[in-house]
């Protein structure tokens, strides 16, 4: 098993690492997603050293290069500097927006759900989050033909923190929509929200980080229980229920 992710990866750069790894023929491909990474794979959304994809007419798309970044240099220097680290860390100040911001955290802004609220968001374009997901779904099945592929998708997790039911979110809307274009595809999707929620219930235990609101330990628990649950099924000879999860077999 091999991991390839990286931070700050949109869906349409995982078809762009996929791709690269064509080789190696992998049986099973699994990508955990959030929601941003659906927005982000649209040329012109944040992140340009990654794969993106410019819309066309008639629901077609045309893909842009990763593009060099050219302030890595700088931000690396910022990072390392022990005052900057104090100011953040200990002074926890707020760089929530500007030049500052981008600085340390890249070109980013003010999320929901990871939805940045600044910007014209997918949800105001119901036509083309179909269109971007048919055309990535197909291409992902190009470059990995042979694999069992799987689409993880995130949740409303601040939703189920507040006590609200995330399947009324706006944000929804990508899970509902991955779910169809998946089924459409032959890819399978699973939604994140009954693990967290169960999670939730009996914990009541954040399952991301309050400062970057990215996976925890028992997030990444949560997510790694319904990969394996996946993995079993695409092998028969093992347990559906496997004996356990499969983060008590990596324990062991």
């Amino acid at each position: 098993m091999f991991a390839y992710g990286h931070s700050g990866a949109s869906l349409a750069q995982y078809l762009n690492v996929l791709r690269s790894l064509s080789d190696t023929e992998p049986d099973e491909v699994v990508i955990t997603l959030v929601h941003k990474d659906f927005q982000e794979s649209l040329f012109g959304f944040v992140r340009k050293d990654n794969l993106t994809l410019r819309p066309l007419a008639g629901g077609a798309f045309e893909e842009v290069p990763p593009l060099p970044v050219s302030n890595l240099g700088l931000k690396r220097t910022v990072r390392h500097s022990a005052v900057a680290r104090y100011l953040i860390g200990n002074l926890r100040l707020n760089l929530s927006g500007g030049w500052i911001h981008d600085l340390f955290y890249g070109d980013t802004r003010r999320y929901q759900a990871n939805i940045d609220l600044d910007g014209q968001t997918l949800l105001n374009q119901p036509a083309l989050l179909p269109a971007l997901l048919r055309h990535v779904l197909a291409e992902l099945c190009v470059a990995a033909p042979q694999a069992h592929m799987l689409l993880v998708v995130d949740a409303d997790r601040t939703a189920i923190y507040n006590g609200e039911d995330p399947r009324a979110s706006d944000v929804y809307a990508y899970n509902e929509v991955l779910h169809r274009a998946g089924e459409a595809a032959d890819v399978a999707v699973v939604d994140l929200t009954d693990a967290f929620e169960a999670s939730w219930r009996s914990k009541r235990q954040r399952f991301d980080w309050a400062q970057d609101f990215h996976w925890n330990s028992l997030g990444h628990a949560a997510v790694a229980d319904v990969v394996g649950q996946w993995l079993r099924t695409q092998h028969t000879g093992l347990s559906p229920d496997g004996g356990g999860t499969l983060v008590d077999h990596v324990q062991q």
